[in-house]
């Protein structure tokens, strides 16, 4: 099954789970539902662990997709 995001990217994404960022604010700022969030993060084997206040995920845009593999399909 094709991912939505390169193995970077779910790994970045995994890290904003552990940081404390909710599944739902992540699915919103990806474009995604949050779901896919979710199945993703279990494909990965991450878990979200913690809930502190974090800077706005908007400010992180470019971080993200500067991860992108130039080899997906």
């Amino acid at each position: 099954m094709k991912s939505f995001f390169s193995d970077s990217q779910w790994e970045w994404i995994a890290e904003r789970t552990h940081e404390g960022y909710a599944q739902a604010d992540l699915a919103r700022f990806l474009g995604v539902h949050r779901e896919t969030v979710r199945r993703g993060l279990i494909r990965i084997g991450r878990k979200p662990v913690k809930r502190d206040e974090l800077p706005a995920l908007s400010q992180r845009r470019d971080e993200f997709l500067h991860l992108r593999d130039k080899n997906i399909f």
